[in-house]
């Protein structure tokens, strides 16, 4: 039940940030400002919440949430290395950002919908 809730809450904060990309794609400056002064902070926060739930829910899961889950971890992860080694990707680091994190969000996606579809016709 703990790795359910986890699993929730690191999807809800993940559509905050997704929702600011999008707010700052759109040019909505309010929204953009306030959500982006704690990107980082967040980004740390859902990383440490996946990779708890990940453990958890991984005993017992079926093989395509296993397994959309970890592309998604692992997606998470680059969305991370993208940041720490922008020195060494240059000016496209950003561009690389965007993209892992479009990818990130449709894998998440993904993965809730087989979660629900697992819990309607798999039970």
């Amino acid at each position: 039940m703990i790795a359910h809730w986890l699993g929730w809450i690191a999807t809800i904060i993940l559509l905050s940030e997704f929702f600011t990309l999008l707010a700052r794609k759109f040019h909505l400056k309010k929204l953009a400002h306030f959500r982006g002064k704690h990107h980082m902070v967040w980004g740390k926060i859902v990383l440490a919440i996946v990779f708890i739930h990940g453990i958890i829910a991984s005993i017992g899961s079926s093989v395509i949430l296993f397994f959309t889950g970890a592309l998604s971890g692992i997606l998470l992860l680059f969305l991370v290395v993208t940041y720490y080694c922008k020195e060494k990707f240059g000016k496209n680091w950003l561009k690389m950002h965007r993209y892992t994190a479009y990818g990130l969000a449709l894998t998440v996606m993904v993965h809730v919908l087989s979660a629900f579809a697992g819990h309607k016709f798999l039970r």
